[in-house]
């Protein structure tokens, strides 16, 4: 089996996700996981999938026959990061909008050595004034470093920031 990321991105409209799919099933292989979402009234999205083998030539060619959409395709099953011995972390955080509040908060976490494994931002009408950022990430956290660690270091951030830590839920 083939391990692969597909990278998606076009102009947004119904049925590119089933497109996808059923290439995907046609090709007998198997959809583990995806990250869809409409940016600036594109489609873009992140696809992990396996496919057999003997499959692949055929399902990398039918994924460039597809209209309007830029496909890469990237091998997965690459080794896990150095911080794959740490401890996952839930982040959320709301804060006035500014110029370089991602790269404030990107750059706080890798000088902490933390791997955003997965995040999600969003700008929100404030209703006083301007906008609120909006952040929810996914972490994983080395084993020396401690919450109140990164706590400290994203609060001196701001004095608007509004922080929540958690050790992610089981269910």
């Amino acid at each position: 089996m083939r391990h692969l990321a597909l990278c998606v991105f076009g102009p947004d409209k119904p049925g590119i996700v089933e497109k996808l799919s059923r290439l995907v099933f046609e090709h007998q292989g198997s959809w583990f996981g995806a990250s869809l979402a409409h940016l600036a009234g594109r489609f873009a999205g992140i696809v992990d999938v396996k496919i057999p083998e003997e499959h692949y030539i055929a399902f990398a060619a039918a994924l460039q026959d597809i209209d309007d959409l830029d496909i890469r395709i990237a091998e997965g099953g690459l080794l896990p990061p150095a911080s794959a011995d740490g401890h996952d972390c839930q982040l959320s955080l709301v804060a006035n909008d500014r110029t370089g509040i991602v790269h404030e908060l990107t750059s706080t976490l890798s000088r902490l050595r933390v791997n955003i494994e997965e995040m999600t931002t969003k700008c929100r009408p404030a209703h006083n004034y301007g906008e609120l950022f909006i952040a929810k990430a996914r972490l994983r956290v080395p084993k020396d470093v401690t919450h109140e660690q990164i706590r400290e270091l994203l609060e001196a951030c701001g004095d608007d920031w509004m922080l929540e830590l958690d050790e992610p839920s089981v269910t």
